[in-house]
Order: C-alpha cells, then structure tokens, then sequence
C-alpha cells in the first residue's frame, strides 16, 4: 500500500508539472478570432480531434504561400502527411532556435537540451505521441531556416528583459487584459484544474483521458488573443516573427519559388497573417484542417 501511494505521489507531481507545461503552451497559442489550432469533441467521453491548419495565400505575381501550423507533438502519420506537404513546395521556411544550417535528422533521438524539451519528450512518450524533430524530414534542399539562432534569441529577450517565467507572465498578463468577454460574447476561457487532472487518473484509461484534456487546453487558443503591440513586447514570439518574415522576403524575390510554405508554431500565425497581409500584399484563399491527434 505505501509503495502505491508512493507511486501515486510521484504520477501527481509529474502531472502536475505537466499542467504548468500546458498551461504556458495553451497561452503560448494565444491568437486573434482566426484559428489555427483546434480541438473537435467525439461522440463518447474522451474522444476527439487537435488539429491544426494550412492557410493560403496568394499575391498579384501568383505566388502561393501556405501557413502551416505546427504542433510539437503529434501522431506519427500527422507528420507523415506534413512531410508529403512540403515535397510538392519550392521552399519550405521553418521554425528552428539553432544556427544557420543545422538540420534534425530524422528518426534520430532528439537531446533534452532544455526544461520545456524534456517535458516534450516525456509527455510525448506518455501520451503515445512522436515528437516533431524526430518526425519532420528537414534535410531536403527546399528545406530553408528561417528563424533566430541561440544567441540572436538570449540578446533579444535580454533586451527585453526576459526569461522564459516572465515571458510565460507576459503571455498571461496579455490574455487577461485583451480578453473581453462583453465584446466576445464567449464564455470565460476556464483553465485546466486539478479536479479536471483527478478525473482523467481515475478513468481508468490514463493516457486517451490525458490526452483529451490536454488537447482541449491547446484547443482553446481559438478564445484567446495577442494585440501586434503585445507580441513586440514578447521576443520569443515577435523577434522570431520579423526573422522568417525577413527571409520570406529574400524568398519570394526569387522568381522561381512559385509555391512556398511558412512551417511554424501555431502561436506564431496571427503575427504572421498580420505581416504578410499587411505588408507583402498576400490575400487568403482557403483553408484546411490536419489532425494532429486522434482520440482514442
């Protein structure tokens, strides 16, 4: 009996952990009334669908241009469809902190190289999903970085002075303070609590009822929303925005990229539609959906 409740304890603690983790991923995903990340409920109890979107656009020269939402977490044959995707693309521009022309291989075992990784990983490897690194193929030649390198990311946040807790307040700060629900006439956004963490451990299929809850958290980002001025504040989201916007630039100069695909974090979508709706004169076209988890 006491080694089960030992074993309890430890099961609480990590999934405890795991909320916090959630909760800085859900408004991480905070984003203006165009989704590009949702959760659809099944018929039954814990049954349902993430799924993110691929937006296009095009602009007066006829180049296309698809937003591919990203999450960092999914099922193998998500990431098998995204890498079909990106075959039929000139130039894929993706979403990577490391330096200039550093590739993950794939299927290669990805290193815990920080706090947010490893809970990645583990959660990813609880819940039965693959991990984007290992999954995504990066090493074809269309295949371009379009994102800061470690230290352009460090200066940026210093400049603003940042970590990641202050940058997890700022985000939350923010949603607080935007979020208006006369205007919206949605009903409060209500985060994941610990009843909601009990009933999933106790429902005797711990990793579809985990995994449904998590989903929802992410799902919810559709309620949630982040002004251009706040993401300026925020380097991890506006910093990282300007880069692959700058070399979205450099791209479409290129007469010969006729079809090219942004592959960044859902998070990073609203400032992306923003820049280039505003800026480069692409308009949206359509819209579909991908699931990135399917439950059970």
């Amino acid at each position: 009996m006491k080694r089960d409740n030992q074993r309890t304890n430890i099961s609480l603690k990590f999934w405890s952990l795991s909320l916090l983790c959630f909760q800085i991923i859900q408004f991480a995903y905070a984003q203006e009334p165009c989704s590009f990340v949702r959760f659809i409920p099944g018929a039954s109890d814990w049954e349902g669908e993430l799924q993110t979107s691929i937006v296009s656009f095009s602009n007066s020269l006829g180049t296309k241009l698809d937003l591919v939402s990203a999450v960092h977490l999914g099922d193998k044959d998500y990431y098998e469809k995204l890498n079909a995707e990106f075959r039929s693309k000139d130039t894929v521009l993706y979403e990577l902190v490391a330096e200039v022309g550093h590739k993950p291989l794939i299927d290669s075992k990805q290193s815990n190289s920080s706090p947010v990784s490893f809970l990645q990983k583990a959660m990813g490897n609880f819940l039965s999903l693959s991990f984007q690194l290992e999954e995504i193929d990066y090493t074809p030649e269309n295949f371009t970085h379009a994102d800061l390198n470690p230290s352009q990311l460090r200066l940026a946040m210093e400049a603003k002075d940042q970590n990641l807790l202050s940058t997890f307040l700022a985000l939350a700060a923010a949603q607080s303070s935007e979020y208006d629900l006369e205007e919206s006439n949605q009903e409060p956004i209500k985060p994941l609590g610990m009843m909601s963490l009990l009933s999933a451990l106790t429902s005797g299929d711990h990793v579809n009822s985990l995994k449904y809850l998590f989903g929802t958290e992410l799902g919810k980002a559709e309620g949630m929303r982040l002004t251009e001025e706040i993401e300026n504040e925020i380097p991890i989201l506006g910093e990282r925005n300007r880069a692959v916007i700058k070399r979205l630039v450099e791209v479409v100069s290129d007469s010969e990229n006729k079809h090219i695909a942004i592959f960044y974090g859902a998070a990073h979508m609203p400032g992306i539609e923003r820049s280039i709706t505003k800026e480069l004169g692409f308009r949206r076209e359509s819209l579909r959906w991908l699931p990135a988890w399917r439950i059970p």
